[in-house]
């Protein structure tokens, strides 16, 4: 069944609606706090530069994050699944320069930051599909 831009099925269920909506703020808590991290700011804070990078507005952002919305239009979505995308690929980069450094350092491939490091990297990458 094909989803209609308001995010319920072309069938007439729901369904597609609400795992639109349970995804969306899985992938917007992920965002949020993500960018929150690397800003060193509030997630409120966070949330005006996620919103001006998906085109949407803080409050609608907060409205998905609160599990206010009862749909999610498809631009939406497929914005929010970019950015998340986006912000995996970050995380890639961040753990892969993480790791080079301990590499060049020599420091033990066995020491436990080092394995998490990798343990992360991977499943970043298995996320991807890399």
């Amino acid at each position: 069944m094909a989803s209609t831009e308001d995010g319920y099925s072309a069938g007439g269920s729901g369904v597609n609606a609400m795992a639109d909506i349970a995804t969306a703020n899985r992938l917007a808590r992920v965002i949020e706090d993500a960018e929150a991290s690397r800003l060193g700011v509030r997630v409120g804070k966070a949330r005006r530069t996620v919103a001006r990078r998906i085109g949407a507005s803080p409050g609608t952002l907060e409205n998905i994050r609160r599990l206010r919305l009862k749909t999610i239009p498809n631009y939406l979505m497929a914005r929010i699944r970019a950015e998340f995308v986006a912000v995996l690929q970050r995380e890639i980069r961040r753990l892969e320069h993480e790791i080079s450094l301990h590499t060049q350092a020599g420091v033990d491939h066995h020491d436990d930051d080092l394995a998490k490091a990798q343990a992360q990297l991977d499943a970043a990458k298995a996320i991807l599909g890399k």
